[in-house]
């Protein structure tokens, strides 16, 4: 599979923060130094990364799914009173 450009920001961004990103939070990162990608781009190399295991998808209930560059198991919490 060809490492595009848009893939290469996008895992840089996700590898680089110290916070568990969403798609949106990517996107607006990613605008910064692509201009034209377009949302649905992050979304399908999101989940490419997913399924090659280069990042893991974090789902929380009511909540959108978060990101993180660590993939290695370790554990992730879930504030009761405000579900961050």
């Amino acid at each position: 599979m060809k490492n595009t450009k848009q893939r290469s920001v996008i895992l840089s961004i996700i590898n680089n923060s110290n916070n568990h990103l969403d798609a949106y939070e990517i996107y607006d990162m990613a605008k910064r130094e692509i201009n034209n990608i377009s949302l649905g781009t992050v979304y399908r190399n999101l989940s490419l990364l997913t399924s090659l295991g280069k990042i893991m998808k974090i789902t929380c209930e009511n909540h959108a799914d978060r990101f993180d560059g660590q993939t290695i198991p370790h554990a992730h919490f879930e504030c009761k009173s405000c579900g961050c």
